[in-house]
C-alpha cells in the first residue's frame, strides 16, 4: 500500500466549509484556523495509523482509524473508503476475518475501487474463497468501472492518412458534368446493386468502345476529347492508356476514387512495349483498392476467396510462386544427395474476363499479362490532363528487396522511389473519430458532453451522416458536440461525397456512468 500524502489528505479530507463573503476578517480568520486545526488531525491520525501497519503493529493501528472515522464533520467518503481497507488490511493480519469482512464492505460499499490489491490481500490470508470476500471482490471491481465515468466497450475508429498523396479531378468541374450527362453514366449503375457491379458495368461500357490498336495515340489525353477520336469515319482504335483516362474519368465523374497504374515487366529501362496500363478504383463495400483491366476488360480475383486484387496484392502472388519455383528441394540416390528444382508454380490468383465484342477470349494469355506485374508506377495526378499518362511523374513502389529501374524505354522521367505500400494503398473514404473535454465546462472534470473532431480520406466530401443513439442527422462541420445519456451511447459516423455516396462508418460505443 502507497502512503498517503498531505496533497491526498488536503484532496479528500472534505471539510466543505464555505465562507460568505461578507464575513468580517475576524470570522474568516477563525474559519481559517478551524480548517488548518482539522486537516492536521486528519492527517495526523492517517499518518499514524499506516505507520503502525508498515511496522507490523496492526493492534496499535485500529484506535488511529477508528478515531478518524469518528472524527466530526465525517471526511469524505473517498477517504472514509480508504480508511476502512487499511482497516480491513490490520483485521486481516490480526486473523480476525469477521471484522476484516466488515471492514472491507464497508470500504466497498464507499466507492473503494482498488480491487486487484484486495484480492491480493484476501489471498494471502487464505479468505479468498469465502463468499464474503468474493462480494467485496465483485463490487470493488464495479466501482472500478463507474469510477473510470466512460467505458469504451466498441472502437471502430481507424486510423487514416494525414495527407494523400494523389489528386482526383473536381467531381462538379464542367468536363466531369458534360462526360456525365452527354454519355450517360448514371444509366451504368443505377440497377447494380454493389460497387464492384457497378465499376464493371462502366469498365464493360469502355471496353466495347472500340478495338484495341498498338498504333492509336490521342492527341489529347482526356476522357472528351478521346470519346470525340472515337466518332470519327477513319477511327481504327486505341491503346491501353486511352481505355485506361476514359475508365478512370468516367469512375471519377460517378463519384469512385479511381486512379492509373502503369504496369512493366522486368527490364523496363530499354526496349518498347514494355508497359501495360490499368485503372485501380476504392472499392467501399470491399475497403479496398481493385485494379481493372479496360483493354482486357478484366479483373484478377485470388483463388481461394474470389476477392478482387490490386496491382500490388497481384504481383505478391507473382513473386510468391516466382520464389518457390526457383527453390531446389534435396533428394537421395544411389549415388547420394543431389538438389533438384522444385516444379514451377502458378500464382494462386485467377482471371475473370468480361464479355467483348472484339476481342478473342481463347487467345487471351493470362502467364504473358502476368509478367507485367514487376513493375508498379503509380502516377501522382489522376486529374483531366492533355499529357499522355506515360510522361506524367510517378510513384514506384518496390517489393521487398527488389532494385528500381531508372530509366524508362531508353530515356528518363521523374520517379518517386518508396517500398510502402500504405503510402501508394491509402485507406479512403473513412473517418476517424478524435474525443476532446468539452470547451464549454470544467476540462478537468469528466463531462457528459464530450466534443468530437472528425478528419476524413474522402475526396469530394459533402458532409457526415450521424446516428447519435439511434437519431440520425446531417452534418457539415468537423466538431460535433456529442451529449451522453447514463447508460449506452452509440455514435456512428460516415462521409458522403458530392456524388451521395456513403463510405464506410465508423462506430464508438460507451457506457457513460456520471460523475463519480
Amino acid at each position: 500500500m502507497k502512503h498517503v500524502t498531505i496533497v491526498f489528505v488536503l484532496l479528500l479530507c472534505g471539510t466543505a466549509l464555505f465562507f460568505n463573503t461578507r464575513s468580517s476578517a475576524q470570522e474568516l480568520h477563525k474559519h481559517s484556523n478551524s480548517t488548518e486545526q482539522y486537516e492536521h488531525r486528519v492527517k495526523n491520525l492517517l499518518q499514524q495509523g499506516i505507520d503502525a501497519c508498515t511496522q507490523g503493529m496492526y493492534q496499535q493501528a485500529l484506535p488511529h482509524f477508528k478515531e478518524l472515522l469518528a472524527i466530526q464533520p465525517p471526511p469524505k467518503a473517498t477517504l472514509r473508503a480508504y480508511v476502512y481497507q487499511w482497516l480491513g488490511t490490520a483485521y486481516c493480519n490480526l486473523n480476525d476475518s469477521l471484522a476484516a469482512f466488515e471492514a472491507l464492505r464497508y470500504a466497498a460499499s464507499l466507492g473503494y475501487d482498488e480491487w486487484q490489491e484486495i484480492e491480493h490481500l484476501l489471498a494471502n490470508h487464505a479468505l479468498s474463497a469465502a463468499p464474503q470476500a468474493q462480494q467485496i471482490v465483485a463490487t470493488m471491481k464495479h466501482n472500478a468501472t463507474v469510477m473510470k465515468v466512460y467505458d469504451v466497450e466498441t472502437w471502430n475508429n481507424p486510423e487514416i492518412p494525414l495527407t494523400i498523396l494523389f489528386s482526383f479531378g473536381e467531381y462538379d468541374s464542367p468536363a466531369y458534368r458534360k462526360l456525365r450527362l452527354q454519355y450517360q453514366l448514371t444509366e451504368l449503375i443505377k440497377d447494380k446493386k454493389t460497387e464492384s457491379e457497378q465499376h464493371l458495368s462502366v469498365m464493360n461500357w469502355v471496353h466495347n468502345l472500340w478495338a484495341h490498336s498498338i498504333y492509336g495515340i490521342a492527341k489529347n489525353c482526356t476522357a472528351l476529347a478521346i470519346l470525340e477520336e472515337t466518332k470519327k469515319p477513319n477511327f481504327t482504335g486505341f491503346r491501353c492508356i486511352e481505355y485506361c483516362v476514359v475508365l478512370c474519368e468516367s469512375l471519377q465523374a460517378l463519384g469512385f476514387p479511381a486512379r492509373t497504374v502503369e504496369i512493366g515487366r522486368d527490364g523496363l529501362s530499354y526496349g518498347i512495349g514494355k508497359s501495360h496500363f490499368v485503372v485501380e478504383v476504392w472499392n467501399n463495400n470491399l475497403r479496398k483498392w481493385v485494379l481493372l483491366d479496360p483493354q482486357n476488360n478484366l479483373i484478377w480475383v485470388e483463388q481461394s476467396s474470389d476477392v478482387p486484387l490490386n496491382a500490388a496484392e497481384i504481383r505478391e502472388h507473382c513473386f510468391a510462386a516466382m520464389n518457390d519455383s526457383n527453390s531446389t528441394i534435396n533428394t537421395t540416390s544411389a549415388t547420394g544427395t543431389i538438389r533438384i528444382a522444385k516444379t514451377p508454380k502458378t500464382p494462386a490468383l485467377r482471371f475473370a474476363l468480361g464479355a467483348s465484342q472484339w476481342r478473342n477470349p481463347a487467345i487471351f494469355n493470362s502467364t504473358e499479362w502476368l509478367e507485367y506485374f514487376h513493375h508498379l508506377l503509380y502516377p501522382l495526378d489522376d486529374r483531366s490532363f492533355t499529357t499522355s499518362l506515360d510522361m506524367l511523374p510517378k510513384i514506384n513502389l518496390l517489393a521487398p528487396r527488389q532494385k528500381p529501374e531508372l530509366a524508362y524505354q531508353h530515356g528518363t522521367r521523374e520517379l518517386q522511389i518508396t517500398r510502402r505500400v500504405g503510402q501508394v494503398y491509402p485507406v479512403l473514404n473513412r473517418v476517424h473519430i478524435d474525443i476532446k473535454p468539452a470547451t464549454h465546462t470544467n476540462t478537468t472534470t469528466p463531462s457528459e458532453i464530450l466534443d468530437v473532431v472528425f478528419t476524413n480520406s474522402m475526396p469530394w466530401f459533402d458532409h457526415y451522416a450521424i446516428e447519435c443513439n439511434g437519431v440520425a442527422v446531417t452534418h457539415k462541420s468537423n466538431t460535433y458536440s456529442w451529449h451522453l445519456v447514463k447508460g449506452a451511447n452509440t455514435l456512428v459516423v460516415w462521409g458522403v461525397n458530392q456524388a451521395g455516396i456513403t463510405g464506410v462508418h465508423s462506430r464508438i460505443v460507451l457506457t457513460y456512468y456520471g460523475q463519480p
